[in-house]
């Protein structure tokens, strides 16, 4: 059949799958040699052939669409074709195959009449011209048009036939046609309030370890990166000259005990013979009041009680010389010891060694020589800045109790550390409009690393049974965001939507749709409201509420 082979000629098959229609007029043949007039209805019909046929192909019905335009009167019949799917590819050839007979009838009728000086195709005759009159139709005409007249009522009648025999398998596969797309049910979920941004570890503690005293390093007794506690032993340095200086000091300090010892036995002596003088003065000035003795002989005994005094305060300032003497030994024992003491460097804290700067055997000096930095990372601070209108949201949520904070890696591991906030700065930058804010987590597994950028989520509170579809769902527009809502009658609607917060692959909406109902998730550049739906694939939104599940 000639309207068959046209059909596959023109690569209609039953398996091609669907595609979308405003690709048709893609593949239209451009080259025809026809006004913008005769173009835009190449593209009606292509697009009706392909809006109608899900197994046309774009290329298929492109070129349909330009053979049948080749043809005026076959306009409609491909509008009648494109609407009916029920028409099978036989009956369909049947029908293109009238329509070209008919117009073939219609130009051999058209070109005799033109042959016999006829006007028009209306059998209008011409007026008779020198006084000659016009011949009547010949037979050959009238014989066309039967045969025209035999095709038009064999085409209405297969048309009529095809649309009332298959009229209620019509509406069938109207009914049973749609748009494939994918959806997804709006769910409930208990929906944390958060804010996310980037930070960065800080180490809890951090000592940079020097020498304190000048000497060479000869011992170093951990590895570059362990674990120290502490008190534990890092370096030690040559002792020998401390060690001298130690017994140096405690010489000194013994010779000043025994100048001590011996002012206290000088002040003894003094102080018994200052006794016995006082009371031979004492005894003499009596004699001296009886007439006994001279004169001379009391006054000589009083001066002699007089210097012995004199005696003893010279022994007690001895004394009280060399008791600072002894102090002074003392202290430098001590600071001798000390000294002693800097030549072996102990950990002051819990923490993870770094770069080792010096190795052994090398001269440092007191104050100057870097030796290692040590980290404290448990705990360990995590320190980000949040937006200033973030900032009463914040103080208000502390009020209430600790917020807990959570910390991941940029790599997005499922691993997530948890703390508390414990730092609020007391100034907004006002070059960035940010408050700095500090967490505080214990790090029992080290997975967070001073210097480390990671990806901070401060929670201040959690939205309970809050609604949430798939983040694909929502659509931005001209008008602002929105979905495509899947009715009972699988016709969709565009419904614009408030959203909120994300967790995850989910999105939470605030305004704009209830639980339960259904909403697009792929396909949405097909679809229009009002259009028709086959889901792919109904997935369902888990529902964390009480009681619920979905």
């Amino acid at each position: 059949m000639q309207g068959a082979g046209l059909l596959e000629r023109c690569g209609v098959s039953s398996q091609q799958p669907a595609e979308n229609c405003a690709t048709v007029t893609i593949h239209l043949p451009l080259r025809l040699s026809a006004g913008r007039y005769r173009l835009r209805r190449i593209y009606f019909v292509a697009y009706q052939l392909g809006m109608s046929r899900d197994w046309l192909g774009p290329k298929a019905a492109g070129s349909l669409a330009a053979y049948f335009l080749k043809f005026p009167l076959t306009i409609e019949l491909a509008c009648q074709l494109a609407h009916t799917p029920s028409i099978s590819l036989a009956r369909a050839g049947l029908l293109i195959e009238a329509t070209m007979a008919m117009q073939a009838h219609f130009r051999g009728f058209a070109s005799s009449i033109r042959s016999s000086g006829k006007n028009d195709t209306l059998g209008i005759y011409p007026r008779p011209r020198c006084g000659k009159t016009m011949m009547s139709p010949s037979k050959s005409a009238r014989a066309r048009w039967t045969q025209v007249a035999c095709a038009v009522v064999v085409l209405l009648s297969c048309l009529s036939a095809a649309c009332s025999s298959k009229q209620p398998a019509t509406a069938s596969a109207r009914k049973s046609d749609g748009v494939p797309v994918a959806v997804a049910l709006v769910g409930q979920k208990d929906v944390p309030l958060v804010i996310q941004v980037i930070g960065n570890v800080e180490a809890y503690a951090t000592i940079l370890v020097k020498a304190r005293v000048n000497g060479q390093l000869t011992g170093v007794h951990f590895r570059e990166g362990d674990y120290v506690r502490k008190g534990d032993l890092l370096f030690s340095l040559d002792p020998r000259p401390f060690e001298a200086q130690l017994n140096q000091a405690e010489a000194n300090l013994a010779r000043d005990d025994a100048q001590l010892n011996l002012a206290q036995a000088n002040l003894n002596r003094d102080l018994a013979q200052q006794k016995y003088v006082q009371e031979q003065s004492e005894r003499f000035a009596r004699l001296f009041q009886d007439g006994i003795i001279s004169k001379d002989q009391a006054e000589q005994t009083r001066t002699s009680a007089d210097a012995i005094a004199h005696v003893v305060i010279a022994d007690r300032a001895a004394v009280r010389s060399a008791e600072a003497a002894v102090g002074a030994g003392r202290a430098a024992v001590a600071n001798a010891k000390v000294q002693l003491s800097y030549t072996t460097i102990a950990s002051p804290i819990d923490g993870r060694t770094g770069n080792l700067a010096l190795k052994e055997g090398n001269l440092v000096t007191a104050n100057t020589t870097d030796l290692v930095t040590i980290n404290q990372v448990k705990p360990v601070y995590v320190t980000f800045s949040a937006p200033e209108a973030n900032l009463p949201p914040i103080k208000r949520y502390m009020a209430e109790g600790k917020l807990l904070v959570e910390a991941s890696s940029q790599e997005g591991s499922s691993v997530k550390d948890t703390g508390y906030l414990t730092f609020v700065d007391n100034t907004v930058d006002p070059t960035t409009g940010t408050i700095k804010l500090k967490g505080t987590f214990t790090n029992e597994a080290n997975q967070l690393w001073p210097g480390q950028f990671v990806r901070v989520a401060l929670r201040l509170t959690t939205h309970v049974n809050a609604l949430v579809v798939p983040n694909q769902a929502v659509q931005a527009g001209q008008d602002g965001v929105y979905v495509y809502v899947v009715k009972p009658d699988r016709s969709v609607e565009s419904r614009p939507v408030t959203t909120g917060a994300r967790l995850d692959e989910d999105v939470v909406i605030q305004k704009g749709l209830q639980a339960g109902e259904m909403v697009v998730t792929e396909g949405h550049l097909r679809l229009a409201p009002g259009m028709r739906v086959k889901p792919r694939e109904e997935k369902g939104s888990s529902v964390k509420g009480p009681n619920k599940e979905t």
